[in-house]
């Protein structure tokens, strides 16, 4: 009797709904591997330790960390097309860079 409560609440119970676009930054991050240039998505936080002294981190990566990433390829991403674009300037992408790397 107790197993069949435990089974119909873990079987039976809503799973947790995240956006497909979600998983394209997150999954490459846990493999390791960079993120997509063309990812829309947001790094899936709540399945990343917040600290990466955690041991369960997968390679070590906190939440922090991640965003870190994210954010520096982002970074690259907005100044290679803002250059080719024209959108930025190469002395603002540098000054820019200086800000970002500090």
């Amino acid at each position: 009797m107790a197993y069949r409560v435990w089974a119909e609440y873990h079987l039976l119970s809503d799973p947790e709904v995240v956006p497909q676009t979600d998983l394209v930054p997150t999954l490459p991050l846990l493999l390791g591997i960079p993120i997509p240039y063309s990812s829309v998505g947001q790094v899936l936080l709540p399945h990343l330790p917040a600290d990466s002294q955690t041991g369960s981190a997968p390679a070590g990566l906190s939440q922090a960390e991640a965003l870190w990433i994210n954010a520096k390829q982002i970074f690259a991403s907005v100044c290679a097309v803002g250059i080719l674009r024209r959108h930025l300037m190469v002395w603002k992408v540098f000054a820019l860079k200086l800000v970002f790397e500090a």
